[in-house]
This record gives structure tokens, sequence and C-alpha cells, in this order.
């Protein structure tokens, strides 16, 4: 689940947990009914075998990280003592905190306490694992092998698992099926490549990176039109007349000194409002009236002097813009 803050994803796993009671709708993991509004359903939260890392990761501030791992196994019914301690040695050593075992969580840094909470979600065997920003206080290099061990854990044990994140690389590399909240409601849901390659919110569409547009079709013509709130795109032919909504990527978008007199049908004149070095590149904001991403190489951008302020003909193919309805 991606979406701005607010837009009420972690109530959803609020009401997952237990801990919300939604006004409708089913609950239901692993074909049992854990809440039902028409049937009167409503499991208590000791009830629900739930791994959670929340936000505030909630470990216990007096308990060692031994003890704080140790706790989450306290739904293990099936499970001796013996086999809780092996298993948490075990998740303790796959998580690379074997070594602060007898520290309290105060004394970690915010990524091992953050493993920390992952182990004692895992310990106890959970029926569905809800992950909360899990990976967002930790560094690049650690968060690279966690989302590996996260990802083998799931394929593993086959573990039904919402992950909320506002990490678009982290929604696509884990998300079999993303949902898109805003303002308390889903705005778009699908499979990864579906909601990659046709955003239906400037939310979606800003956190690819990607230029979108909302667009209407007067007629079914060849090339067609597409018009959004000022700028008027030219693309394909497509078979709808209506609202829709046209995107391309930042890296379709060429940029000139003078108009340009290749095949660009898509040409706007703006004016650069930001510029932003990447490593090797530079992504370029633009305003045409509406605002319009470019990215080009660092020796292109050090050759047309690109700098706020600057103007430049923005040129993009019909053939790199997509329009879908």
């Amino acid at each position: 689940m991606i979406g701005p803050n607010g837009s009420g994803k972690s109530t959803t796993l609020s009401a997952v947990i237990g801990l919300l009671q939604p006004c409708s709708g089913d609950i239901v993991v692993n074909e049992t009914v854990w809440f039902s509004h028409d049937r009167r359903v409503n499991l208590s939260p000791q009830s629900r075998k739930v791994g959670w890392v929340p936000q505030g990761l909630g470990l216990f501030p007096h308990m060692s990280v031994f003890a704080n791992v140790m706790f989450g196994t306290k739904r293990n019914s099936n499970s001796n003592k013996k086999g809780n301690r092996a298993r948490v040695d075990a998740l303790c050593e796959e998580l690379n905190i074997s070594q602060f075992r007898d520290r309290k969580p105060g004394s970690l840094s915010g990524g091992e306490q953050q493993r920390v909470a992952l182990a004692r979600a895992l310990a106890g065997q959970p029926d569905v694992l809800l992950l909360d920003e899990a990976l967002s206080a930790i560094d690049v290099e650690n968060r690279s092998k966690l989302r590996v061990y996260i990802q083998n854990y799931i394929l593993r044990s086959e573990i039904p698992t919402l992950m909320v994140t506002h990490d678009p690389v982290e929604a696509l590399l884990f998300g079999d099926h993303i949902v898109v909240m805003e303002k308390g409601a889903i705005s778009q849901q699908g499979c990864r490549t579906d909601v990659a390659s046709r955003p239906r919110s400037s939310f979606v569409a800003s956190t690819l990176g990607l230029n979108y547009y909302r667009v209407c079709i007067d007629a079914v013509s060849s090339p067609t039109l597409a018009r959004s709130t000022t700028l008027i795109f030219v693309v394909v032919a497509t078979e709808f007349v209506g609202a829709g909504h046209v995107v391309f990527s930042p890296s379709d978008v060429t940029l000139s000194v003078a108009r340009p007199s290749g095949s660009s049908r898509n040409v706007f004149e703006a004016k650069v409002l930001a510029v932003i070095e990447l490593p090797g590149r530079v992504r370029v904001i633009l305003d045409a009236g509406e605002p319009i991403i470019a990215e080009v190489t660092t020796t292109s951008s050090k050759l047309l002097g690109v700098e706020p302020g600057k103007r430049f003909f923005c040129a993009v193919k019909s053939t790199s813009v997509v329009l879908y309805r």
C-alpha cells in the first residue's frame, strides 16, 4: 500500500489487527473470518495471529533484545519453550542482531531497532505479516539485505503480507498487488506493471517520477489530440473519446534552445524552475503552463547551459506519449 500521509494506510492495518472496527466489509485470512460487519463477527486482537512492525516499532524499553523477540512467541501455542528459544536464536542470527541480544532497545540505532521489531513479528509464526514503513530507518546497504530476507521469508512461508511504504522501489519489488490510497479511499490498484505503466493520479505518477496529465479526447482521429488544462498532446490514434490520461517518461523529453525541426509532434516552450543533479544525469523541472519534467545527461545539461529561469523548447515524440482511458 502506497499513498500520501493521512490517506488511511496505517488505519487499514489497525483494522486488520483488530484495534479499529470497520463500518462495513469483511476481513478474511486463510478462509478464517476475522471480521464481518454483516455476520457480526469480530475476533479480538488476541485471537488474530498477526506479525506487526508498526511505525513506532513498539519495543519494550525495559526488556533486552532477546526478551523482546521472545515476547513474540507467546502466541505459539503448539511450541514448547525450548523450540521457541531455538526459533528466536535463529531469527537473531539471520537478522544480524545476535550481538545485541543482551542490550536494551534504547542503546541501539534506529535501523537496529527495526530489525529487532521484525524479528519479534516473525517469532510468532503469524498468519499474516503487517509491515508499516518497516525499512524506513535502515541504511541503504542493510536495507537491500533486509529486502532480500523478507522476500525470501514471504516466498518460503507463503505468508500473506501487507506492506505500507512511501518507497516506490519497495512497492514494485514486493508488491504482487499494489494498492494506492488517497484521502481515505483506494484511488488505484492492480499488478505492479499496470500501476507503474498506467498511473491514475498525479501522486502515483510523481512517486514513479513520470510526467502525467488528465486529458480530454474530443474525437477519434489519426493522429489524436489530447487536451490537458493548458497543453495539447499529439498521440497515436485512439478508439475512445472523453476523459483519459497521458503519461511519458522524463527521459523521453529533449531540450533545445531553438524550436526543433525534427519529427517530434509535441513541442512546448517552457521555463526552467529547478535543476536536480543526479549521478550522470540532470532532472529539469520546467513550466509550460503545466509542469514538465525532463531528464538529460550531465554533459547535455552543461552544453545547453541549463539553469533556473532559462527558457527551452521541450520536445516529445508522439510514440513516446502513452494515452489510456
